[in-house]
This record gives C-alpha cells, sequence and structure tokens, in this order.
C-alpha cells in the first residue's frame, strides 16, 4: 500500500507531536509539581500503602507489610542452614588444557591407584600394628628469628649479621621451648613413635645429642682426640656455645660433616673389625650407625631444613658465617604421627587424620606455643622470638582467629550505616528496615546458589558483596525516603482546609519517581556484574554473578518491604517517637522529629538563622548543594572543567608509567606481622621442604577434561591416543628426555640457572649392581647423589635388556607393562631398596605418584592397555605461586627442553601446580581489563534506554571512565599494581561508580525546565542529597575495613573508599560542569527511534481500545 506525500508528513508531524507530549510526560517536574497530582493510584501502589490487602479490595492497614515481614525471614530461615563455604578457591582457568591436564591426572591417581589397573596399586590388604608405632603424618616447624636484622624485606638496611642465635643462653632457651612443647603430656599423645616412644625433634639439639655421643664413642675407640677435649664427659653443647673451640667443632661438622669427619676420625674409630670399632658402634646405635656415609648423609640432608642457606658460605678470611656471625635465623621440627588413633588398622585418610588432630590438638597446641614463645621472647630480652608454622595443625585456627577480628570490625560498618541513616532520616522504623533489606538482599541469591547453581558452598570472596550492598542498598533508601518526602511537602502545600493527607496518591508519586530512578541505577550495576560473571576465572566469576543477585533482590525487597514500610509508618507512626514516645513536637522544640539523637536536631534548629517556609522545610544538606555549593560550581565550571581534564590527563600517564603487573603475589597478611615474616624467612633463607616437581603426561586429548565435578575436581575424562608415545620411537623418545640431564651440560644442578634440580655433573649417577631373583638390579651407590627424574622408561629399559629379547625399546610396551615377570621385577627392586636403607624417594611409595602408568583394564587379564604415562623431574624453581613474569620464564624453559625431546610423540602435557597459576595470572588482567570494557559499553547502552538521549549517556559514560582513571591512577601512590586482588576490583569498580552519575543524569533528564542552568540546579537540588548520603554510608562501611588485619580486607575497604570518593567527587565537581556547559537543552541528544517507537505502540493501543469499544 502506498502512502502519500500528505499522509507521510501527517505522520511525522504526529510523530514530533507525540514526541514533544512524551518527552513533557517524561520530564515532570520534580519542584513545581512532584509529578501528576491527579494520578490514579494503582492496585499495586494500594496494597503497599496499606489501603488493601493483594487482590482484596477490603483496607487492611499494614496487611502486606507484615506479610513481607514474614515472608523475608522464612526466606533467610531456609537458605542459612544450607549455608556453607566451598573448600574451591575457584583460581584455576578450567577451560585452559594445562589445568586440565593437571586435574586429569589427580582424577586418575585417585580413582585408579588403588585399582590393578595401576602399574603400582597400592596394597588395600596390609594390616599394620600402629599401637607401638605410626606413620610420618605432619610437622610443625618452629623458626627461631634473632630480632634486629631487618631482613629480608628491607633489602637495604637488611644486616644478617646483626643477631646471633648460637650463644649459651638462646641455646638455652631454645632447649627449654622445645622441652616444654616435647614433654606435653597431650603431644606424647600424637607424636611421631617409634619402638622407644616419640621420636626426637629435628632440631640443632640433636645434633648436640649425636656429636656428644660421638665423643663419648670415639674416646673409648682410642682415636679422636680432638673430640676428647672438645666434648667433656656429660657436657651437652648448649650450655657450651660460648666455648669458642666446642662451637667452631661442632659447626665444622654441620657444615663440611664429611671432611671433618676423615679429618679427626680416621681408622678403627669407624673400623668395626676391632674391639675398640664395635665398643664405639655400640655406644652410637641408638643414634645413627656408625659409619661415615650415614652420618654425612643425614648431616647434609638435614642442615638445609634447620640452618639458614648462607650458614655454610666461605667468607674471603676463610671462616664460615656460621662461625664468625653465627646464624640469625634457626628452624626446628615436632613431628607428629598419624593415625590419631594407634588402634586404627588398614589405609588411612590424611586429610581425615589431618581434620582429626586438628580438631583434638589445634587450640591446646596453639596455647601451649604461644605461652612458652612469649616466655622465650621475655627472657630474650626481646632479642629472639619464635614462629611457628603448623598450617595442617593450627594454620584453620590461626586464621578463623584473624578472621574473627577482622569480621568484628566490619560489623561496626553495619553500625555506622545505620546510624547515618537513622541520622539523616529521622526515622527509626525506616531507618531499621532499610537495614533488614539491605541484609536480607543475601538471602535469596544464598538460596538460588545453593539451590540451583552449586550446592556445594559459597565461595569466601562472594560473601563481600555485603560490604557493596551496604552502599548501594543504603542509596535506595535514600532515593525512595527523599522521593516520599518532597512529595508529601508538595501535596500538604496543596491540601484545602479539612482535607487530608491521601497516602495512596502519596505513595503512587513518589513510589513512581523513585522506580524509576531506583530502576536505571539497579539495572547498569546489576548488568556490570552480570557481564563480570562471563569471565573464564571461576571466582571472579562466581563473585559478580552473586553481586548481580544480590543488587537485584535489594531493589526487589526496596519497591516492596520498604515501599510498604513508608505507607504503614505514614499511616500509623508517622507523628510517634518510637523513643520518647508521644507525639512529635514542631521543629525547634524538645521532642522534634530525631529526638533520639539526643539535642543535635534540636541545636542545628537554633543555631541557623531565620528563613522563609520553603527554606525551613528543607535539610541542610539540601540547601548547602542547591544553594552555595551550585553557586561555586555554577561560577568555577570552566576551572573545575580545566582542573579535572589535567588530572585525568596526568592519572592516564601515572597508569601509563607506574601500573604493571606485580612482580609478587599479594601477601595475605602485613608485611610486619608473625605470618608474613615467618614465609619470607623461610622462602628467602631455607631450602623447601618439598621439591617442585614437573610432570610429564601422555594419553590425553589436548583438553583433558570432559566435564568437572567442582573447579578443583575433575569428573569426566578426554582419553586420547597413546600410540605414537609408547612406539619404538616414543619409548626412547622418552628414554632420552629422562636421560638428558646426564647427558646435557648445563641442564641439571641445584641453582635455578639450571632446569633440573640435582646432581650437578653431565653424567649418570655411581650405580652399583646386585642379582635378586635371576635380575641383576641397579641402585645408587651414592643415595645422596639425586639424578633429578623418576622414569619408568628406564625401570623398562633395564628389565628389557635382562628378558626376551634383549632389547630396547620393545615391540609391545603394553604387553611387557603388564607381565607377571615386569612386576616381579619390580617387587625385587623395590625390595633391595629397603634391603639397603635407601630412602624413601626410591620406595614403591614414590614410585607411584611420580611415575608409571595407568592401564584401560586390569593388568591382570590379557589385552590390557597403556591408557596413561607419566615421567617427572625435579625443578629448580621454589615457588608455588611465582610471579607473572618469572612463572613465565619458568614455564618457558621447561616447555623448550620437553618440546626438543619428545617432538613426535602425540599429544602431551606440562604439569606443575605453579603452571596453573601462570596460566590464571595470564588470564587475570585481560579478564578484568575485558570485563572492565563490557562494563562500561553496557553502562552506556543501558543510559541510552533509561535516558533516551545519547548524549547524556555520553557525558556519563565520559564521567564514569574519568573516575576510573582516577582510581586506577592512584595505584602507585598506594603501591597496587596488577595482581588477583586489584583485577577482582577493577570488574567492581565499574557497577560501584555508576550510582551517583546516573541518578544526577536521571533527574536532570527527568525535568521538564527548558535550560541547561535550571535542569543542572533541580538535579542537584532534588538528588543532590541522596547522592551525598549514599556515598557517606557506603564510605562509613569502608573506613572501618582500614583497620582488618588480612591484606584483602584492608585493601578492599580501600577499594571501596577510593571508588566512592571519587565517585561522589567527579558527579559533583565535573558531571555538574559538564552539564553547566554541554547538557542538551529542548530535544537536543533525543533517541527519536524510541520516542517513535513509543509513539507507535500509543496509537496502537488507542486503535485496539476503539475497536474494542
Amino acid at each position: 500500500m502506498k502512502i502519500s506525500p500528505d499522509a507521510a508528513s501527517s505522520n511525522d508531524a504526529e510523530d514530533m507531536l507525540d514526541r514533544t507530549t512524551l518527552r513533557k510526560s517524561r520530564t515532570k517536574s520534580i519542584q513545581d509539581g512532584h509529578g501528576d497530582m491527579d494520578v490514579v493510584p494503582t492496585s499495586w501502589e494500594k496494597t503497599l500503602a496499606g489501603d488493601r490487602c493483594c487482590c482484596c479490595p477490603s483496607p487492611c492497614v499494614g496487611c502486606f507489610w507484615g506479610f513481607m515481614c514474614v515472608l523475608i525471614p522464612v526466606i533467610i530461615g531456609s537458605a542459612v542452614p544450607m549455608l556453607k563455604l566451598t573448600d574451591e578457591f575457584g583460581w584455576q582457568v578450567v577451560s585452559h588444557p594445562l589445568t586440565q591436564a593437571h586435574y586429569a591426572h589427580e582424577k586418575l591417581v585417585v580413582q585408579d591407584l588403588t585399582k590393578v589397573t595401576s602399574l603400582f596399586p597400592e596394597d588395600t590388604t596390609i594390616v599394620r600394628n600402629r599401637t607401638a608405632y605410626n606413620e610420618v603424618g605432619v610437622s610443625a616447624s618452629l623458626l627461631y628469628v634473632a630480632k634486629g636484622t631487618k631482613c629480608p624485606r628491607d633489602k637495604d638496611k637488611c644486616d644478617l649479621t646483626k643477631g646471633n642465635l648460637l650463644s649459651t643462653r638462646n641455646m638455652e632457651l631454645i632447649r627449654k621451648f622445645e622441652d616444654k612443647l616435647y614433654n606435653d603430656t597431650k603431644y606424647q599423645k600424637y607424636c611421631l613413635r617409634d619402638s622407644s616412644g616419640c621420636t626426637d625433634m629435628m632440631s640443632f639439639a640433636q645434633y648436640n645429642r649425636l656429636f656428644s655421643v660421638m665423643s663419648t664413642a670415639y674416646r673409648s675407640a682410642g682415636n679422636c682426640a680432638a673430640f676428647s677435649n672438645i666434648f667433656p664427659d656429660s657436657q651437652w653443647l648448649p650450655s657450651n656455645m660460648d666455648n669458642t673451640l666446642a662451637k667452631d667443632a661442632t659447626l665444622d661438622m654441620i657444615c663440611n660433616p664429611e671432611t671433618t669427619l676423615q679429618a679427626t676420625c680416621r681408622g678403627t674409630a669407624w673400623d668395626q673389625t676391632t674391639e675398640a670399632g664395635r665398643t664405639a658402634a655400640a655406644t652410637l646405635v641408638p643414634y645413627l650407625p656408625l659409619d661415615a656415609a650415614t652420618v654425612t648423609s643425614y648431616v647434609n640432608g638435614s642442615r638445609p631444613r634447620i640452618f639458614p642457606k648462607f650458614a655454610c658460605e666461605y667468607k674471603s678470611a676463610g671462616l664460615t658465617n656460621i662461625k664468625a656471625d653465627g646464624v640469625p635465623f634457626l628452624k626446628s621440627y615436632l613431628p607428629f604421627g598419624f593415625p590419631v588413633d594407634r588402634n586404627v588398622t588398614g589405609e588411612m585418610d590424611y586429610d581425615e587424620e589431618e581434620k582429626r588432630l586438628q580438631e583434638r590438638y589445634s587450640r591446646d597446641f596453639f596455647k601451649l606455643y604461644t605461652e612458652a614463645a612469649a616466655d622465650v621472647y621475655k627472657d630474650s630480652n626481646e632479642e629472639m622470638e619464635v614462629l611457628v608454622s603448623a598450617d595442617s595443625i593450627i594454620g584453620r585456627l590461626e586464621t578463623e582467629i584473624i578472621q574473627y577480628i577482622d569480621m568484628s570490625l566490619m560489623a561496626f560498618s553495619f553500625v555506622m550505616v545505620f546510624g547515618y541513616m537513622w541520622f539523616t532520616t529521622g526515622n527509626l522504623m525506616i531507618s531499621g528496615m532499610g537495614m533488614i533489606q539491605i541484609v536480607f538482599s543475601l538471602g535469596p541469591p544464598f538460596l538460588i546458589w545453593l539451590v540451583i547453581i552449586k550446592p556445594s558452598g559459597i565461595q569466601f570472596f562472594q560473601l563481600l558483596s555485603v560490604f557493596l550492598i551496604l552502599g548501594i542498598g543504603a542509596d535506595d533508601v535514600f532515593v525512595l525516603n527523599d522521593a516520599w518526602n518532597q512529595t508529601k511537602k508538595a501535596m500538604l502545600k496543596e491540601l484545602k482546609e479539612g482535607e487530608t493527607l491521601d497516602i495512596n496518591k502519596l505513595m503512587a508519586i513518589s513510589y513512581r519517581q523513585a522506580f524509576s530512578a531506583m530502576l536505571s541505577t539497579t539495572a547498569t550495576t546489576a548488568l556490570c556484574f552480570v557481564f563480570g560473571s562471563i569471565s573464564g576465572i571461576p571466582f571472579i566469576s562466581w563473585v559478580s554473578f552473586f553481586a548481580a543477585m544480590v543488587v537485584t533482590f535489594d531493589f526487589v525487597w526496596c519497591i516492596t518491604l520498604l515501599a510498604a514500610t513508608m505507607g504503614f509508618n505514614e499511616r500509623t507512626m508517622s507523628d510517634t517517637l518510637c523513643c520518647c514516645f508521644g507525639q512529635v513536637k514542631p521543629r525547634g522544640q524538645c521532642g522534634q522529629q530525631g529526638c533520639c539523637w539526643g539535642c543535635v536536631p534540636l541545636m542545628f534548629d537554633k543555631c541557623k538563622a531565620q528563613r522563609d517556609e520553603e527554606e525551613e522545610e528543607r535539610s541542610g544538606i539540601e540547601r548547602v548543594l542547591s544553594g552555595p555549593f551550585f553557586n561555586f560550581v555554577n561560577k568555577a565550571k570552566v576551572p573545575l572543567l580545566v582542573f579535572w581534564f589535567v588530572v585525568v590527563i596526568l592519572m592516564i600517564v601515572s597508569i601509563s608509567l607506574g601500573v604493571g603487573i606485580a612482580d609478587s603475589n599479594p601477601d595475605s597478611m602485613p608485611k610486619d606481622h608473625p605470618i608474613s615474616r615467618r614465609t619470607d624467612i623461610n622462602a628467602e633463607y631455607f631450602s623447601s621442604e618439598y621439591a617442585m616437581s614437573v610432570n610429564v603426561f601422555w594419553g590425553f586429548q589436548e583438553n583433558p577434561v570432559k566435564e568437572w565435578e567442582k573447579t578443583n575436581e575433575a569428573r569426566e575424562l578426554n582419553m586420547g591416543s597413546i600410540n605414537d608415545a609408547i612406539s619404538a620411537q616414543g619409548q626412547q623418545k622418552i628414554l632420552d628426555l629422562c636421560e638428558a640431564p646426564d647427558n646435557d651440560a648445563g641442564l641439571r644442578c641445584e641453582a635455578e640457572s639450571c632446569t633440573v634440580r640435582g646432581f650437578a655433573e653431565t653424567r649418570r649417577c655411581p650405580m652399583q649392581y646386585e642379582i635378586s631373583g635371576g635380575y641383576n638390579i641397579s641402585y645408587p651407590a651414592t643415595p645422596s647423589c639425586n639424578s633429578g627424574r623418576n622414569c619408568i622408561m628406564e625401570l623398562v629399559k633395564e628389565f628389557a635388556l635382562q628378558t626376551g629379547d634383549r632389547k630396547f625399546p620393545v615391540s609391545d610396551l603394553s604387553l611387557v607393562m603388564s607381565s607377571s615377570e615386569f612386576r616381579n621385577y619390580l617387587d625385587l627392586r623395590f625390595a633391595l631398596y629397603r634391603s639397603k636403607g635407601l630412602a624413601w624417594k626410591f620406595r614403591k611409595e614414590a614410585y607411584q605418584y611420580q611415575t608409571g602408568v595407568f592401564f584401560d583394564s586390569s593388568i591382570l587379564s590379557s589385552g590390557a592397555k597403556i591408557k596413561h604415562l607419566w615421567v617427572s623431574f625435579n625443578a629448580t624453581f621454589t615457588c608455588f605461586f611465582c610471579p607473572a613474569a618469572e612463572g613465565k620464564k619458568h614455564y618457558d624453559k621447561w616447555d623448550n627442553f620437553v618440546k626438543s625431546k619428545v617432538d613426535g610423540t602425540g599429544q602431551y602435557h606440562l604439569n606443575n601446580i605453579m603452571f596453573l597459576f601462570k596460566v590464571f595470572q595470564d588470564r587475570m588482567v585481560t579478564e578484568a581489563l575485558t570485563s572492565m570494557g563490557l562494563a562500561i559499553g553496557v553502562s552506556l547502552v543501558t543510559m541510552c534506554f533509561v535516558t533516551w538521549n545519547w548524549v547524556i549517556s555520553l557525558i556519563g559514560t565520559f564521567n564514569i571512565v574519568a573516575i576510573l582513571a582516577v582510581f586506577i591512577g592512584t595505584w602507585p601512590a598506594l603501591g597496587w599494581k596488577f595482581d588477583m586482588y586489584t583485577c577482582l576490583f577493577l570488574i567492581m569498580a565499574v557497577g560501584m561508580s555508576v550510582d551517583y552519575t546516573l541518578h544526577i543524569l536521571h533527574a536532570y533528564n527527568e525535568s521538564s525546565l527548558q535550560t541547561r542552568y535550571l535542569r543542572t540546579k533541580e538535579a542537584v537540588s532534588h538528588m543532590g542529597v541522596t547522592v551525598f548520603s549514599g556515598a557517606i554510608t557506603t564510605l562509613l562501611a569502608a573506613a572501618p575495613m582500614f583497620g582488618c588485619t588480612m591484606t584483602f580486607f584492608n585493601m578492599f575497604g580501600t577499594f571501596i573508599f577510593l571508588i566512592i570518593l571519587y565517585s561522589i567527587l567527579l558527579a559533583l565537581l565535573l558531571l555538574l560542569p559538564i552539564l553547566l556547559l554541554f547538557g542538551p537543552e529542548g530535544h537536543f541528544g533525543d533517541i527519536w527511534c524510541f520516542y517513535a517507537l513509543s509513539a507507535k505502540m500509543k496509537r496502537s493501543n488507542n486503535g485496539g481500545m476503539k475497536a474494542t469499544e
């Protein structure tokens, strides 16, 4: 159908008329009319006002309000019993192949290790008598620190010679401290035991016992005269540490035991064929076998754990540091045994044993060591302190104590917010229900999360949403309360004599006005968080989505519970004083509104100058903002705009020069906190108690996990082809990979410059051979020689060269490794290792986790095929969570090494927990910046839909970007860089910064006045007090967090405080000058299509109504 030009022009004119009409309807004057006083309340608005009970037309004052007061506690009551914290931190990037490979292999280990599909199945039939002895469980690490070194935190002032623990007094204090812990009757129940009772601690005192007994034995052997002179009978070294001769001899033994023993104790002292040698041996048997190699191995193995790394470094004078200056740090280890209940037989669940030990002994042990450590600190004249590290025993308790203190501080946030809200509104009921609305906004998200999304529990960081909603929720309370009060004042002015206030109409006008303002900010904030929930990092996604739900439900409770509270309060309690009881007195008299705050409101009213009636009705903040403050901004709008422009440019420069990726992980505690200090000292000066191992896997697809149970547990795996890896060529390449440390110069050493940690020479560790069961089995000639690897292919080669075709590679690796002959060979090998007293790393239990294969079916039946194979190497890096640049360097080094050896063996994966953290760091910054960019885009689009004006939307977006620039530009002054904490802050920043900007823009857009000056002034007059009060409450909520001990809480409080401070400052001092200079007037910037679509819908509705008629 053709449309005539006249008809088209008629439609255009009609659209323009509708556009003007629509704008007028959307921009009712807040000041002059507070909306249409002839508005007809809807049924819903009457329900909120208490005039009717939902769909029932009969009046029921407070019916709906009472219903909401019952409904919300029911929802909360349903959620609270289900509330639990998940054990998932959620930092893993579950979509990355490295992450998937780690948890896929872990799944196989847990799933298959007790089955006959494993090459080294666990023997679940073993029954152990644990009445007399038990197995190694966990240890408490006791770190002794001499005060005054300023190490390692203060690199410029660090002086390791300032403190010395090797004095008689300090040694006696250490012995006294250790005896108190060791002799505790409850510790004796849970200690690591052997046939003679609790085993000795690993400590410097243990060396002393050994060397004292050696002195007696050597003297009886007629040799080692030097030791006879140094250690008289019955003299224990801690009582004689100030004796230079005794100390130096002991330290020589510790730093270089092999040389010292050879130099001072030759001949018959080590010859057990003589009577003197046998006598010495008999004396030393309870401590260590009389064997120089064993003593040397023991001392060399334990020294890095007891003494700092620098203790035995030689100085230019030829003396060691330990002789010249002593040491400022020492460590001891208090061992605990599992199972906790000694009569338990069979296999143990070590996680359950740890929990059991924590439940039974953590509080007693915490009290015991804190009291003993306090005595050491006092008796040493505050020159020595003891830092105990026992995460498996008291780690959770320590954290709970700190969290309890921090949570107590943060609870004060609620008190401050409630106090300010009560003071501002002057109404206990409204402010009380406002706080209930805020707190209860957490209930439905908890319920939805625990029932539908993730029944395993709430992640800790999600609980921080309560501090976000303290500010956002209080802001909504002020919006609705201010709209109610402004509308009420306007309606009271228009009342004629004998008329009463129509509460239904009051509810309708104020509710509609506040609803649009709250909906715009809620939608923008919630959508910003929703887009943060698409992050590939689970904990960021969880926090963002949960925050979006909390913001949404706060809005829902505000437009239901709080709105109903306003109606109920107006009908029943508006003229009643809650605290003083009785009727409210006129302003300026005792008993006026707000009397619960003592004389403060009364003093304000008594001291103020005389004002006209209109000014009298406005609050002090409202008068200041719309009067002197607005006049200042109007006069200084150009200088203010220039000032903030310069500030934003400077902040951008600050970001480009001073903000980068953090070179260290964020601390959990302040730098001077004992937990941080012991962590730093251990990492800097002591060898790691756990060797970092890099595994190489074959048998998975590129993405090994098909389905996740949790972010740290795979449910179903994607197994791939392993044929290339187990082929003849693949076997040789894997063997070449394993033997590379023996053949490639510079690949293996103890320093971080190498890739593999171990024996520094480019050759194989010396081996010896022994015939067992017809096999010539190799074992290390020097147990302390570290090959740096655990490789099943080396065992296959040794077996293959003695059986069958006597060649390697084998033609069918699955057939060989599943054969009973190969299993018998492995049993003989491990039996030989045990008979030689070799370390745990050579035992079957170690091989179960460090190298091996898994089969697709039982190895007891024919046809079992290898589905998974892995080997492992010791790594030279020591950090579990390396900084980003360092982590990338280590990963690239390992990736290049492995790729150069096994290219062509099919799909393989590298695995180490540090590599997973490296992936997280790589993704973290990208995710944060992407989420922030998406949130800014969402804000722009949302503001367009809310205001129907692209100019206003662009102005608002510019202000939000300026807020973010100023916030991030402050980071260098705070010492912040991109890390896991600050990236989370960035994702939250847009949602936190949008509210005040959008409130003012919404008020500007709703104004029916024509000039930008009048529209801006009206926006400030009627929305300025709301945004100011909202900012104050959020700042008050954040302030107590400055006193928190945990670094994250402290930083989180700083983040909230700064982002809100900058948001209110720029909303009032940048956004207002921009509106005064460039704010749209008339129809400029209107998004015509929105108006046209609205007009079309209106015509369509009118046509439908006529047709119905």
